[in-house]
């Protein structure tokens, strides 16, 4: 964990925790690897946690493709989700003013093989100070161009 980068695109902050997302690289050909770089932040005032079950479903994705419906999971995406469903999480605890940085290639998981704009972002369930329970916080939104 590091101290948190001003220079990110940042999600909507909630409760103090912000998401950030950005693409390796913003225009791929068809059968490129499509990597993403997720970063969670803490921006407030109070220890959170955050979940950890599986590194390829961590965060819930929302990829929309070229034809503007949500894009299908792949074969390999599938079984997966499948499997990070039967196994159990740890929380993970995030201080003040720290970040938890991790990448994914998104393109395992979900098909990219139409050419077009695809929009993505990703969220998580976020346990908060106290005994406040669980809220969602949500990444920026970005557009990754898939071409022939």
């Amino acid at each position: 964990m590091q101290s948190v980068n001003a220079q990110r695109i940042w999600g909507a902050e909630t409760n103090g925790a912000r998401i950030s997302l950005a693409a390796a690289k913003p225009d791929v050909a068809v059968g490129e690897a499509v990597e993403l770089s997720i970063t969670f932040g803490n921006h407030g005032p109070d220890l959170l946690r955050y979940p950890r079950a599986s590194l390829w479903f961590e965060y819930d994705h929302s990829v929309v493709g070229p034809d503007g419906r949500s894009v299908p999971l792949t074969a390999y995406g599938s079984r997966l989700k499948d499997n990070s469903a039967e196994q159990g999480g740890t929380l993970l605890d995030v201080r003040p003013a720290q970040e938890v940085s991790s990448s994914l290639e998104i393109s395992k998981l979900y098909d990219f093989t139409q050419s077009g704009r695809y929009t993505i972002d990703v969220s998580k369930l976020v346990s908060g100070p106290s005994a406040q329970g669980y809220f969602r916080v949500t990444s920026n939104r970005i557009t990754v161009t898939v071409r022939r």
